[in-house]
């Protein structure tokens, strides 16, 4: 079992090791691993995000969230917001306040509306592609040297697994 003081700096492998050993004692019922995992890939999702925010994005003036509703926005052309919210991961509430922001800044304008009025879908702007289409190739870049330490298939494998704990995650809410 891990020691109770304080530590500057965990690995990763030593605190998953560490929480399984934890719950074994804590919790003998409960499913090993699955915790730990859970918050490995928080730590995992939040470094990737930090890291893009960092070296690509807050040096465009974008964050995150708004980085996901462009590149979205290149895909599909027009979406929704209940869509987009959902494609990027965020509430609706905070889909609304970041379209909001990006409308303000010109990236993002109203489509034509749907029959039914209450449907306002959104579509990038002249400008909102440009930017859109120079910050992909930088993200690129910088994805690619962030999963550098993964093989192609390991990458699949990946991705493979998370689209799997996502479908399954859709299915239980």
């Amino acid at each position: 079992m891990a020691s109770r003081t304080p530590r500057s700096r965990i690995p990763a492998a030593q605190f998953s090791h560490d929480a399984d050993a934890f719950l074994r004692e804590h919790a003998p019922d409960a499913e090993e691993g699955s915790l730990a995992l859970g918050m490995l890939l928080v730590r995992a999702a939040n470094s990737y995000i930090q890291s893009s925010e960092r070296e690509v994005l807050r040096p465009r003036g974008l964050r995150w969230a708004g980085f996901s509703a462009l590149f979205i926005l290149r895909i599909y052309r027009s979406l929704e917001a209940s869509a987009l919210s959902r494609l990027a991961g965020v509430s609706r509430q905070a889909a609304s306040i970041m379209l909001s922001g990006l409308q303000k800044e010109g990236l993002i304008e109203r489509a034509e509306p749907a029959s039914d009025r209450r449907i306002v879908p959104m579509r990038l702007a002249e400008s909102g592609e440009k930017v859109a289409d120079e910050t992909l190739d930088a993200e690129l870049e910088r994805s690619q040297r962030w999963f550098a330490s993964l093989t192609p298939r390991e990458r699949a494998e990946l991705n493979r697994l998370l689209e799997k704990v996502l479908v399954g995650e859709s299915g239980r809410s």
